[in-house]
């Protein structure tokens, strides 16, 4: 069946599902709300997995920047490929001048063209199979969460094959087809149409080097937004210390405790978390910290009036006591939970600073009243602090507005985590807490654990995997110009020698030629380098949603990525042109 016929089928089965599992008896919005959920059907070949969204335009990132290393490549690949037919032109000449035929000579250059482009190619797969092995090695750390493969995909292998061939074959065939139809006088005698035939080779080939200048600062401002990207977000504030603290997370309900049960249950492993040689606090709460948990929540806040969507929910996280202090949250007004929120206790809340503006503008918090509603009915609470806002579930972003309140006065928590602030390096921590947890009821499962240094690197995983990949195809762009600039300017200047013998033989120093060439080469550069900075700035959007507290035009990783590039292709041309200021002049003409 089509995916539309699927869609229509499951939703009526689950809306079925549901209409039996949530009977007409609870509360008409809640029961609403639950009624509203829905199953998408999606191609397996696109999933449904969480971040896909992300992901697809991250893939689309890579792609276009692997193609542009391909561009810079093939350009490369032209470049010499046409140097090195545009200087055999007087010996095809010669060759077709003392019998050969003109399918001969093709069939030659074809031949040797084929061979370069199959070698190559050999050579790529042979690479290729190696940097399967050793890129995983360089693109992940010891604590991802998840491990990076890579293998040769047949389709891409197919592809990058073809496009060598083609380029191999295409520029080192298309030159020796238009020297065979030249006039054999005018190509011994190197004037007439070669000459110009010979300029227009010329011309193409500094084309092709602004295009490698131009891809070039494409690839190393899109590596440098994403290496300043993931320095901004190793670099953002929590709202508290992200040392020393350790989190470990126990699943109540699979052992047993429910209910009141589950609450005493927390109370008891905080008792004897917290007596463990270094432990200087402990507290629990049901999300944890970045643990890719929200629960969002319908409210209401006496005295406000929503005024959109937005204004008719808020987060909600289940806190032990001494939540804020032990990991080290200011409470700006009033108190945080405390042991004396029980059940029996009226209900109380505290606020994060997000929650107070939002829902309190202009008014004191504390002692405001907020009715949170569930599929319990309405639940009403008072407010007794607010809290600095602090990152609980992810860097980027602005932080939501939230409020907590007690785990006993939930009634207990299928699952919590333990936060635990420690005097030293949390890890040695781990085994002695888990021995605790264990020794109370072997039986409990701990379904996670690690410092909260740890949980970051995971939220920072994919944004350095983009970094490295982007800042690995930055330098071999970097590698390909400087290679394609300085085999071009080399072949220049060799077909220049007696033009620069005759200057010097006229007076011309050393500094005057290299001028010259520098002078000449700079404006391919710089055309190339205006090229680069329009298309990334044409392309920014393609990049901006993945940005964090960057603009895609930053004006200084702009700077950065000309001035790198620059200086790079300067070099490459530098060494051809050092070497044309030593030509010597009496020796050139009498060679000549």
């Amino acid at each position: 069946m089509t995916i539309a016929e699927a869609q229509a089928e499951v939703s009526v089965l689950f809306h079925g599902i549901l209409e039996t599992e949530y009977p007409a008896t609870m509360l008409a919005r809640a029961r609403k709300r639950a009624l509203d959920q829905h199953i998408v059907v999606k191609s397996v070949r696109t999933g449904a997995f969480s971040g896909h969204d992300e992901f697809s335009e991250q893939w689309t990132i890579l792609s276009v920047l692997a193609g542009l290393v391909l561009l810079i490549s093939c350009a490369n690949v032209a470049n010499l490929l046409l140097a090195h037919a545009t200087a055999r032109s007087r010996e095809v000449a010669i060759r077709l001048s003392i019998g050969a035929t003109k399918g001969r000579l093709v069939r030659q250059v074809f031949t040797g063209s084929l061979m370069l482009a199959v070698l190559g190619s050999v050579a790529g797969i042979l690479v290729a199979a190696g940097a399967s092995r050793t890129l995983p090695l360089l693109l992940s750390d010891a604590n991802d969460s998840f491990e990076l493969a890579a293998s040769i995909d047949s389709r891409v292998l197919g592809f990058t094959a073809c496009a060598a061939l083609l380029t191999g074959v295409l520029f080192g065939l298309a030159p020796a087809l238009r020297v065979t139809q030249t006039d054999l006088n005018q190509s011994l005698k190197e004037t007439g149409r070669n000459a110009t035939g010979s300029g227009r080779r010329a011309t193409f080939a500094m084309a092709l080097i602004v295009a490698q200048v131009a891809l070039s600062v494409l690839l190393v401002m899109g590596a440098g937004l994403f290496m300043r990207t993931l320095w901004n977000l190793q670099s953002v504030a929590l709202g508290y210390p992200a040392n020393n603290l350790l989190l470990v997370e126990v699943d109540s309900l699979s052992a047993g405790y429910r209910g009141a049960r589950g609450a005493t249950l927390y109370h008891e492993l905080a008792g004897r978390i917290g007596a463990i040689p270094g432990v200087l606090g402990v507290t629990y709460s049901s999300l944890g910290l970045f643990s890719g948990l929200k629960w969002p929540t319908p409210i209401a806040v006496t005295g406000f009036t929503p005024r959109n969507k937005n204004d008719h929910g808020a987060d909600i996280d289940h806190v032990g006591p001494g939540y804020f202090s032990s990991i080290g949250i200011p409470v700006l007004l009033g108190r945080e939970i405390a042991r004396q929120d029980m059940a029996s206790s009226p209900h109380v809340c505290v606020v994060n600073e997000a929650f107070a503006k939002r829902f309190f503008s202009g008014r004191n918090p504390i002692g405001g009243n907020v009715t949170r509603i569930d599929d319990n009915g309405r639940v009403s609470t008072e407010v007794v602090g607010v809290a600095k806002d602090a990152r609980d579930y992810s860097l980027r972003g602005d932080v939501d507005p939230k409020f907590y309140v007690a785990v006993d006065q939930k009634g207990g928590s299928p699952q919590a985590t333990f936060e635990i602030r420690t005097t030293g390096d949390p890890k040695y921590m781990l085994n002695a807490v888990r021995k605790a947890i264990l020794d109370f009821d072997a039986d409990l499962p701990i379904s996670r654990a690690g410092t909260l240094d740890q949980m970051i690197e995971v939220q920072n995983a994919q944004p350095k995997l983009i970094a490295r990949l982007c800042t690995i195809f930055a330098v071999l762009a970097l590698v390909l110009a400087a290679t394609g600039i300085y085999g071009v300017l080399s072949y220049s200047v060799a077909r220049r020698t007696s033009e620069i013998g005759i200057r010097v033989a006229l007076g011309a120093g050393k500094g005057r030629v290299m001028r010259m060439i520098l002078k000449e080469t700079g404006i391919k550069i710089f055309i190339g380098m205006v090229i680069g900075v329009t298309a990334s700035a044409a392309g920014a959007r393609l990049v901006a949603t993945q940005l964090y507290r960057l603009g895609a035009m930053d004006p200084l990783t702009f700077g950065i990525a000309v001035s790198i590039v620059g200086v790079v292709a300067l070099i490459a041309a530098y060494i051809p042109a050092a070497r044309a200021a030593k030509v010597d002049p009496v020796r050139t003409l009498r060679h000549e």
